[in-house]
């Protein structure tokens, strides 16, 4: 990352005077709901080159407005408003495998077949704290899980990445987290510049071992289905993708566009709310085919040992799988 623009609150929260001196980075806090100021964050995002990190948050914590304006501006977010010592953490070298865990692909069957992902892993303060508590929690590997993750740890925090790989178990999954190299709406993207984010995150995935990806693609709060025009780029830039989920919606929809499985994220808030939505698709599946639900765990409010309780809630018609296992399972029933 040649370049960087770092967004400091006007709060005593930021912590990270050595890395903005160490890039050079120029600084703003400029809200992205008030037009003025989302017009000169605009033409800042315009002076530098195409692809750079914005590096911080959003006053009053806009998300969707800032992450819009930024991805159309050719843009991609680092949530880091909270990530402390990032100047130690990306000058400590640590190894990072480009591989993971593999397990054996359950015969497909005439199931229910669920994925569990923890969402917020493109936020590298969340990745540095909340991840790191959950991650503790003695129930993790007990069911399988997918974890989004920032891929950008290889750079800003490669020792939190190796940890995160030295501990998981067969039942963990790492899953680049939303959307790539960086959090961003795709569908938001100039054409010219898209690709070469695109390119990026697949040199990422692939020499941090992620090649399932959680995506989200909106335009401000609406979400957005992923084109084939989309699902094409990431296939072409990610040798080896496995598979994309992605938005938070109120149901999961499974579907191949170019050979690749592409699902939406059934959001899943509270384990009893997850409770409730599985067994209504248990009562009106007929069983005559397997079918594929992605859920994404609100991972601020759900744990491992959450989800232990809502995979030991499902009958025998349910199968947890993690998400690569479901990408694969899913093709091998659209072969049929």
């Amino acid at each position: 990352m040649c370049q960087t623009v770092l967004s400091v609150p006007r709060t005593n929260t930021f912590k990270r005077p050595s890395l903005l001196l160490a890039t050079k980075a120029p600084v703003v806090w400029l809200d992205p709901n008030v037009e003025e100021e989302a017009s000169l964050l605009a033409e800042i995002l315009q002076s530098m080159q195409p692809d750079l990190p914005y590096l911080g948050w959003f006053p009053h914590g806009d998300e969707m407005a800032g992450v819009t304006l930024c991805a159309q501006n050719s843009s991609v977010v680092v949530a880091a408003d909270f990530f402390y010592n990032a100047s130690v953490f990306s000058g400590v070298r640590a190894p990072v495998r480009s591989y993971q865990p593999s397990v054996t692909d359950p015969k497909l069957a005439k199931k229910i077949y669920v994925s569990f992902t923890m969402v917020e892993g493109d936020n590298i303060q969340y990745d540095q704290h909340r991840l790191r508590q959950i991650w503790d929690d003695p129930a993790r590997g007990q069911v399988p899980l997918g974890w989004s993750i920032s891929v950008l740890l290889l750079d800003i925090a490669p020792s939190m990445l190796s940890y995160f790989q030295q501990t998981q178990t067969a039942n963990d999954l790492l899953v680049a987290g939303p959307s790539g190299a960086g959090y961003t709406y795709p569908v938001m993207w100039p054409a010219s510049t898209l690709p070469s984010f695109m390119q990026r995150s697949g040199k990422y995935m692939q020499r941090t071992g992620m090649l399932s990806l959680f995506a989200y693609n909106r335009n401000n709060s609406t979400d957005v289905a992923l084109s084939s025009q989309l699902v094409d780029l990431y296939k072409s830039s990610v040798p080896g993708l496995q598979g994309i989920i992605y938005n938070y919606e109120s149901s999961s929809t499974a579907t191949i566009i170019d050979g690749v499985p592409v699902a939406t994220l059934m959001g899943v808030n509270d384990t009893q709310s997850g409770i409730s939505s599985l067994n209504s698709i248990a009562q009106s599946w007929d069983g005559n085919a397997p079918l594929f639900v992605a859920m994404g765990l609100e991972s601020w409010n759900i744990t491992p040992s959450d989800a232990k309780t809502l995979a030991a809630s499902l009958g025998s018609e349910f199968q947890i799988v993690r998400p690569d296992v479901f990408f694969q399972l899913f093709r091998a029933s659209q072969a049929k």
